[in-house]
């Protein structure tokens, strides 16, 4: 005879029980750190990923305003050429007088022939109630006869300042 304790099948039962409900086995272990290496790699990801978008927004929305600044100075650059003109001859009495009575030999002489010296394409002149009384085109573009912009907004544009500059979409 064996000297061993004899138990009952339900106990035998219940130590099996308890041996798997005890420590996790190396294979358990190896899984649950491969699940938290994958889930930290994961998040750690996204949050670089995050950054990085939100840099890349940062750069791209500088080098938009930059690039507004730079396209800015060389529109006002370009324009300081009519700028110079326009008041140039605004102060002068013969182009006071061509306003009130045109001439179009004169305008010829004194307009058309002289704004391509200031980097001018084309110019146009008006009353004092905005009708148009000469155009100035060098080209003789007739696609560019008409004003650029309807005849109800200089009034408002011109009120802010007498000499003013500003950009309009031509047909060509």
């Amino acid at each position: 005879m064996t000297n061993a304790p004899v138990t009952p099948k339900g106990r035998a039962t219940e130590s099996r029980r308890t041996r798997t409900r005890g420590p996790v086995s190396v294979r358990g272990r190896m899984t649950l750190l491969l699940v938290i290496t994958v889930t930290a790699c994961t998040i750690a990801f996204f949050l670089v990923q995050r950054s990085l978008s939100a840099q890349l927004e940062v750069l791209v929305r500088d080098h938009v305003a930059e690039t507004s600044k730079v396209l800015h100075r060389v529109l006002d650059l370009r324009a300081s050429g009519a700028s110079i003109h326009a008041d140039d001859y605004t102060r002068w009495d013969d182009f006071v007088t061509f306003a009130r009575k045109p001439d179009p030999k004169w305008g010829e002489l004194n307009l058309t022939e002289s704004i391509a010296t200031f980097g001018i394409d084309i110019a146009w002149v008006l009353d004092d109630h905005f009708r148009l009384i000469y155009t100035a085109d060098p080209k003789g573009d007739s696609t560019l006869a008409a004003l650029p912009v309807p005849a109800s907004v200089l009034p408002v544009a011109l009120a802010q300042s007498p000499i003013r500059h500003f950009f309009a979409a031509t047909p060509k």
